[in-house]
């Protein structure tokens, strides 16, 4: 559990009235729709060491599964740094984690359900059923078509002799969750509150391999 006082949950204290001023200008301009709002703020260089401990923790023996830092391409430090993050209440949508890296959430305020796909496994069912409706599709069709899921679509994407899988959950505050790697995220925040918590994104040894194959998999989308 994270002290109330300490450095990162001030960090998260300072985010909300930011993320809710957010809201207020999207209102205000008329662009806004309920429930489509999400941002993140890189933590800052003081709390970036308590942020790297912390996640590190979460992690227990996973760590000696990550990739070395200096074996890291530079190019993906932003995706890696750890920062706050919003995403507002009634939040229905799919998506991926930025560059389709492995990443820890840690929750502080409000739910937030999700169902977790790989790719790679998604993108070929929908090549061989066409669940989209569409002859051609993009990254962000197939992650609608997923969100859509009907439940005969989960039952023939699940069905013995596939190889897709499906893991659901609900976080709730003080709770941590791990995506992996070049996974989709179809998720569902709670019409309660807006949902806040603290993100890192990792590289786990395999991932580069893993990530190879989803970069030629959505290539034939």
């Amino acid at each position: 559990a994270m002290a109330a006082d300490s450095m990162l949950r001030k960090t998260i204290d300072m985010f909300v009235p930011k993320f809710e001023q957010s809201q207020k200008e999207r209102l205000s301009k008329g662009v806004k729709t309920t429930g489509d709002l999400r941002a993140q703020r890189a933590v800052g260089v003081k709390e970036r060491d308590e942020a790297v401990k912390f996640f590190d923790e979460l992690l227990g023996s996973g760590c000696g599964l990550r990739l070395p830092t200096e074996e890291i391409p530079d190019e993906l430090e932003g995706s890696l740094a750890p920062a706050a993050f919003g995403i507002e209440k009634d939040y229905m949508q799919a998506s991926s984690e930025k560059d389709h890296l492995a990443t820890l959430r840690m929750s502080f305020l409000g739910h937030r359900s999700v169902v977790i796909a790989d790719t790679v496994t998604l993108s070929e069912f929908y090549r061989a059923t066409k669940v989209t409706g569409s002859d051609t599709t993009t990254l962000t069709q197939l992650q609608r078509a997923f969100h859509n899921f009907s439940v005969d679509d989960v039952k023939a994407y699940t069905r013995k002799g596939r190889k897709g899988n499906l893991w659901a959950g609900t976080v709730a505050p003080g709770d941590a969750i791990f995506l992996p790697g070049g996974c989709t995220i179809s998720e569902v925040v709670s019409p309660g509150a807006d949902h806040y918590g603290l993100r890192m994104g990792v590289v786990l040894r395999g991932d580069a391999a893993q990530l190879a194959k989803l970069s030629e998999e959505l290539l034939l989308l």
